[in-house]
């Protein structure tokens, strides 16, 4: 698992004296703590009950004040819950998944390659054997009739149009192994790619996804979903 608190020293410290400074003294000088710090049950401990932007909040900038009022180490244990449940909704620990993307992101490489060389050879030289394989192998079913150049052509061109699909397919798979491989470092994801994370899942959903009305648990799975979506897209065999 990922590295949770390499601040901790930090985080116990300022607590401590946030906890501190909200103390009340009874009349023999003692302190009373107060209800809400001294519940536990208080704190959230969930991906369902915290928005991205607090989530961000807390990963990025070590700012917990989102997840409620406690003791420092109620607060290090309720954020301790939090990112074990990321960890599971993400699969930031699941190796076979890791393999799974880098064997679909070498297929996509595959696919464009092939689609790429092939096209430039068949706008010069007609080749049933190679078209077959572009309507088989790679799914893109058409006419390429050998009689009418310019509806050769234009179906080429198609062809070529289509694949810029798998082109974004791909640079987004590089992104999600390279967060895999991140966390696998114990490195943090920053700010800005969260957001870049959220733009780009935003137009997957078709509407603007909003970091202060999401919840993590919907982040997650509409992140998932993007990702299973594109694993089962079927470029050809390499």
């Amino acid at each position: 698992m990922m590295n949770i608190f390499s601040n901790w020293q930090n985080l116990w410290q300022k607590n401590t004296e946030k906890a501190s400074e909200s103390l009340e003294t009874s009349k023999d000088g003692s302190a009373l703590v107060p209800e809400a710090i001294q519940s536990k049950d208080l704190l959230r401990r969930l991906c369902r009950d915290i928005t991205m932007a607090v989530f961000i909040e807390c990963y990025c900038h070590d700012i917990f004040k989102g997840l409620g009022e406690g003791k420092p180490e109620d607060i290090a244990e309720a954020w301790n819950d939090i990112l074990s449940d990321w960890s599971n909704l993400m699969r930031n620990e699941d190796s076979d998944y890791l393999i799974s993307l880098a064997d679909q992101l070498n297929c996509l490489k595959f696919h464009i390659t092939f689609v790429e060389y092939s096209t430039f050879y068949l706008q010069r030289v007609y080749d049933r054997e190679i078209i077959d394989r572009l309507i088989n192998e790679c799914g893109y079913d058409g006419n390429y009739p050998e009689d009418n150049r310019d509806a050769y052509l234009k179906q080429l061109s198609r062809v070529v149009s289509l694949c810029k699909t798998k082109v974004y397919e791909a640079s987004e798979l590089g992104d999600e192994i390279e967060r895999l491989q991140k966390g696998s470092k114990g490195e943090k994801t920053t700010e800005e790619e969260f957001i870049s994370n959220m733009a780009r899942l935003s137009k997957y959903q078709g509407y603007r996804i909003n970091k202060f009305k999401i919840d993590v648990f919907e982040y997650t799975q509409i992140h998932n979903n993007f990702i299973a979506e594109i694993k089962n897209s079927k470029p050809p065999d390499g």
